[in-house]
């Protein structure tokens, strides 16, 4: 999937960049905390913890261009498949004034 999808992302993230567009990026992953029982969160009660992504790990860390092209913009940590529960990605958009935004994940 990545193979297909990175071209495209990339592309969207020079776009962005090149007409000054905010751009933000999301990182998954769950603490020891929350990988340790019981599980409080959502994810964690569903996937168990060895289906999850534990912060700080080898499958946490994004990939090595989008780690370059995140460099110098805000990386917003998260915990569940809706990056706006329990992070400050809302808040991030109402600061800068956003009217809309696309999403992508890979």
């Amino acid at each position: 999937m990545t193979t297909c999808c990175l071209p495209h992302v990339k592309a969207l993230i020079s776009h962005c960049g090149k007409s000054s567009l905010l751009t933000v990026f999301t990182q998954h992953g769950h603490s020891e905390a929350e990988l340790t029982p019981p599980y409080k969160n959502q994810f964690v009660r569903k996937w168990g913890p060895d289906g999850s992504i534990a912060t700080g790990s080898e499958d946490w860390k994004l990939i090595a261009d989008i780690a370059e092209a995140a460099n110098g913009h805000t990386v917003v940590a998260k915990d569940t498949y809706d990056a706006f529960i329990n992070t400050d990605l809302g808040n991030c958009y109402m600061r800068q004034a956003c009217r809309g935004w696309w999403s992508v994940g890979l």
